[in-house]
Parts: C-alpha cells; sequence; structure tokens
C-alpha cells in the first residue's frame, strides 16, 4: 500500500521495537521532546510546545498531557480517525473512559485534554491498549468525551463514581 513514512510515538511507554521498524521500513519516528528518554533520544521528530502539529493537510497531531506529560494523539481527518495511544480507552461496555489504574502522571490533566478534543471531527478512537470504539455522530463523541471526563474529575475530586 506504499510503505511506512512514520511511526507515532503517542508517550514515553510502550515503544518497544522503535528502532527494529525504523531499520526495516526507513521511517520518520515522532515523539513529544518531553517524552524522550534515553530509549528514544535517537527519534528523528521531537515536537516542541503545546502543538497542535501538522503532518499534511490530512493528519493533526494534538497535545493531550495526563497519561504522561507530554502524552500526545494523532487525527487522521480523512478517516475520522483518533489515534488515542493511552489517552482514551473503551470498555467492554463501549463506554469511553480514561485508565485510572495506569496513569503515570495526573488524571485530572487527562480529563482536561479531553476539552482539547470536542471540537475534533473524529467518529473512531484508536488506543494503543483496550477496544477500538466508533461513535455514532459528533454529538455522541461529544456527550461521550465530556461523560469521560465529569467521571475522571470526580475520581481527582475525592467523589466516588
Amino acid at each position: 500500500m506504499g510503505g511506512v513514512k512514520y511511526m507515532f510515538l503517542t508517550h514515553k511507554d510502550d515503544v518497544c521495537d522503535h528502532k527494529k521498524w525504523k531499520k526495516r521500513f526507513n521511517l520518520t519516528r515522532i515523539i513529544h521532546k518531553m517524552e524522550v528518554q534515553r530509549d528514544t533520544e535517537d527519534v528523528e521528530v521531537k515536537l516542541e510546545g503545546l502543538g497542535p502539529w501538522n503532518l499534511g493537510s490530512d493528519i493533526e497531531v494534538i497535545f493531550t498531557p495526563g497519561h504522561s506529560p507530554a502524552h500526545v494523539v494523532l487525527l487522521l481527518k480523512d478517516r475520522q480517525a483518533l489515534f488515542t495511544g493511552d489517552h482514551i480507552g473503551a470498555s467492554m461496555t463501549n463506554e469511553i473512559f480514561i485508565d485510572q489504574v495506569h496513569n503515570c502522571y495526573s488524571i485530572e490533566e487527562q480529563a482536561k485534554s479531553y476539552e482539547l478534543l470536542l471540537p475534533k471531527d473524529f467518529l473512531w478512537v484508536l488506543p494503543g491498549h483496550w477496544r477500538r470504539y466508533k461513535f455514532q455522530d459528533l454529538e455522541d463523541n461529544n456527550t461521550s468525551l465530556r461523560k469521560a471526563d465529569a467521571v475522571a474529575r470526580g475520581v481527582t475530586n475525592g467523589q466516588s463514581n
């Protein structure tokens, strides 16, 4: 289908074998500068600041801190697909959620960064873990994101869910 041009690393963990993929496909790896660790020092593109960044006209990278300090997600506009890494997951009951168990930075920041996604046009959530999810429409998208945000903020405010 034309090869592989980019490898998008959403955050500092779950980057195993990125060097092998680089060697195999001669691709360009992308990660936020604040997420670079010893194993990813040689990544070709290191994003800086708060974005958003564009990789051509149909790909937008969005700064979504929370799971990690500089987590980013990738929006493939023409497919209405959001590659979320560990930022958003879908449960077995098809509810969007923040993984509070494996969060390694700030659940509150992660919940806040859901607001950055509300104006974005996507129907598919394609996480690094958990289930993929397709919203019925943009209204369903916004309702689900607001609900996940409210649940997470309830937890961070010491309330039970």
